[in-house]
């Protein structure tokens, strides 16, 4: 990865460098001269702007997640009870039972598609009248 910020007039105040998976850094253009009709620039040390978290030890066990990914299905108390991770599947994968989270899984879909059947009908009928 790589980048430069500019002002208003186009001069170089930022040059930004790194790699998608390890870290990106800024450094600050600190004088610009000329050599060889070419712009040559200092700059400052490096700052570190993003920086991946180390793994952890046990990712193997979670799909090899982040810590982050992880987190992101945990239930929180504050969330609409709309929210897909309150739903009964999702719990039981979370917890590790794979075949009843299926079952479970499937028999939310056959209820989705019997209310829609049922909704397509009514609007059938309500149409015809």
């Amino acid at each position: 990865v790589t980048g430069y910020v500019v002002d208003s007039e186009g001069t170089f105040k930022w040059f930004i460098t790194g790699t998608w998976d390890d870290k990106i850094e800024a450094c600050r253009v600190t004088s610009q001269t000329m050599r060889g009709g070419k712009p040559v620039y200092e700059t400052g040390p490096p700052k570190v702007l993003w920086k991946r978290n180390p793994v952890n030890p046990e990712s193997e066990k979670y799909y090899n997640f982040t810590e982050l990914a992880c987190q992101l299905n945990e239930l929180e108390e504050s969330v609409a009870p709309t929210d897909s991770r309150n739903r009964p599947d999702q719990r039981l994968m979370e917890d590790g039972h794979w075949d009843e989270a299926n079952r479970e899984k499937l028999r939310l879909e056959e209820k989705q598609r019997a209310t829609r059947r049922r909704r397509e009908a009514e609007a059938e009928q309500a149409a015809a009248e």
